[in-house]
């Protein structure tokens, strides 16, 4: 098996949503939360639906990421009752996908990462994924919420697509990114 699209999100027509800024972030975070509650029951391999998210609370999320982009991450996930176990501080790039996707895909557990730029008016733009990595089930796992969760066989696998879907689709936001490796709140 190769990647595989699991759960299209066709820009979030699945869920009758269009994806505008903050979005990206609440779904990723929605869909971590997802990954580590079944984690958690015992079922790592079991992949989630639409019915398993939560697309009325992106709107939510989107408001409060809006005002404050990157700012109150943080404050985000931890309302969803989530941790941030490891932190990977804004980092520049300087449009190296391959060390971005080296980077992320090398992260055990459940990351929300964000790829960023500035325009010439110093005006940022960016654009959250999520990667989730879980060897001991053999489960790899990565969101564009613009195209849909992807399966892969191996952490290798992933780490070739995701370099190539950042560049082929992201290529603007070539500057920066930063990462938040998650867990359920104790």
């Amino acid at each position: 098996m190769s990647a595989k699209n699991v759960l299209p999100t066709d820009n979030g027509e699945k869920f009758n949503i269009t994806l505008c800024p903050g979005y990206c972030f609440a779904m990723c975070v929605d869909l971590a939360k997802y990954l580590l509650e079944m984690q958690k029951a015992g079922r790592p391999k079991r992949l989630p639906v639409a019915d398993n998210l939560n697309p009325n609370k992106w709107a939510i999320m989107q408001s409060a990421y809006e005002i404050n982009a990157h700012v109150n991450d943080r404050r985000l996930i931890e309302a969803q009752n989530l941790e941030i176990a490891k932190e990977i501080p804004e980092t520049d790039f300087n449009s190296d996908f391959a060390a971005v996707a080296q980077t992320i895909t090398a992260i055990h557990g459940t990351t929300v990462f964000g790829i960023m730029a500035e325009d010439d008016d110093g005006d940022s733009s960016g654009h959250e994924l999520m990667w989730h990595r879980d060897d001991n089930n053999s489960v790899w796992l990565y969101l564009d919420p613009n195209e849909g969760l992807i399966q892969f066989t191996s952490q290798a696998e992933a780490k070739e697509y995701i370099e190539r879907s950042l560049r082929n689709s992201y290529d603007e936001l070539n500057e920066s990114y930063d990462a938040f490796t998650l867990k359920l709140a104790t």
